[in-house]
């Protein structure tokens, strides 16, 4: 995808997302006091958060999901297994570090891995243990399917002077932007 996801305040199933036959999840609608406050993300496992951006002037930005949404409910705190589905579309997929990866090796170069011509990765920024967001305009992030350890996952991390496929150490109960990848 060359956009960020922006979806919320929806039941999703397997006719219209990543989700398993028979699988439902519901991702919230966004709220402005939906992401965990603690930095203990063990307290706040398996909540679903949801942010929209509500940036007139940047709706490219989207909606920013913690890793448990972006997952749909599959990577938990303790996850250290990589989660098979995602909120994506049908016959898409979160991307994971390796596919991250392969992209940036097809593309070569910060530049291009933000520009139309690429992925097109945006400086959306983040939210994390409130609900302020953070560094838009400054950073990019973006989950990947990848998890690191039990409280944290690997992510895109990107800004004017540098793109590093799939960074560690993101805590998990942050809120940051996804792209899905073709199945």
């Amino acid at each position: 995808m060359t956009e960020n996801l922006r979806i919320q305040g929806k039941a999703l199933d397997s006719s219209d997302s990543d989700l398993p036959s028979g699988a439902t999840f519901t991702l919230p609608a966004s709220g402005v006091n939906t992401f965990c406050a603690t930095s203990n993300y063990a307290n706040c496992d398996g909540r679903a958060n949801v942010l929209n951006s509500n940036n007139a002037q940047h709706p490219e930005y989207g909606t920013y999901y913690n890793w448990y949404a972006a997952t749909a409910g599959y990577g938990k705190y303790a996850t250290i297994i990589e989660p098979v589905y995602s909120i994506c579309p049908k016959n898409w997929s979160l991307q994971s570090k390796s596919q991250v990866e392969n992209l940036y090796s097809i593309y070569g170069s910060k530049t291009s891995m933000q520009q139309s011509v690429g992925p097109n990765y945006t400086l959306a920024g983040y939210t994390g243990s409130g609900n302020t967001l953070y560094d838009q305009g400054v950073w990019g992030l973006y989950w990947e399917s990848t998890p690191g350890s039990n409280g944290d996952a690997y992510a895109i991390r990107t800004n004017a002077d540098v793109f590093l496929p799939s960074f560690s150490g993101y805590q998990k109960y942050w809120g940051f932007p996804i792209r899905c990848v073709a199945k």
